[in-house]
């Protein structure tokens, strides 16, 4: 009878099941690495987008912060502007008015007394000055309670100087006066 024999056989079909083996865990090898390799340049595709996102964020952030710093002082030098427009506006409507009240002046002080200093703060008229009685005061602060330019006389200090150097001694005073409000609107102020 014939040998045979099976040993060769199974050692090569053996050797043809490494083989496959070897070669389908090289290509699963490979597989999971251009898997890897791929997921690895999706995900710094998309690192690097966002750090361009994030990099746009920051410098639309420092423009933004910029135009807000230049918004303040605009807004800033609007105020000033708006300010030093209402005070020319203010001068414009009362500057007839403190003319008026400098030419009404003389006529408002009686005899005996004189002013030694004129100041206006806002509305207010300060009258500072001298006077030989205190009823020449009082008849001042009745002219200009009758006045078209002033209003509310009060009579701040009246007091008898220290040292009398005159013949007749004078009387140191301080009266104030609101200047009486004129209409705003008028078109006949802004002449």
């Amino acid at each position: 009878m014939n040998k045979i024999n099976l040993l060769p056989w199974r050692d090569d079909l053996l050797i043809q099941k490494r083989t496959a083996f070897r070669n389908v865990l090289f290509l699963s090898a490979l597989m999971g690495l251009s898997i890897v390799s791929a997921l690895h340049t999706v995900i710094k595709t998309k690192q690097s987008h966002q750090l361009n996102i994030n990099q746009t964020i920051r410098n639309e952030s420092l423009r933004l912060d910029k135009q807000i710093i230049e918004l303040a002082h605009l807004i800033s030098h609007k105020q000033k502007l708006i300010s030093e427009i209402e005070l020319i506006r203010n001068l414009q409507l009362t500057r007839k008015q403190i003319v008026k009240l400098l030419s009404e002046l003389p006529s408002l002080l009686p005899n005996g007394i004189y002013l030694t200093q004129l100041s206006q703060t806002n509305d207010e008229i300060i009258f500072e000055g001298k006077t030989e009685s205190n009823q020449q005061v009082s008849l001042f602060m009745q002219a200009i309670a009758n006045s078209e330019t002033l209003q509310s006389p009060t009579l701040q200090v009246i007091k008898i100087p220290e040292k009398i150097t005159e013949a007749v001694p004078l009387n140191d005073f301080i009266l104030t006066a609101t200047l009486k409000i004129i209409n705003r609107d008028s078109t006949d102020a802004l002449e």
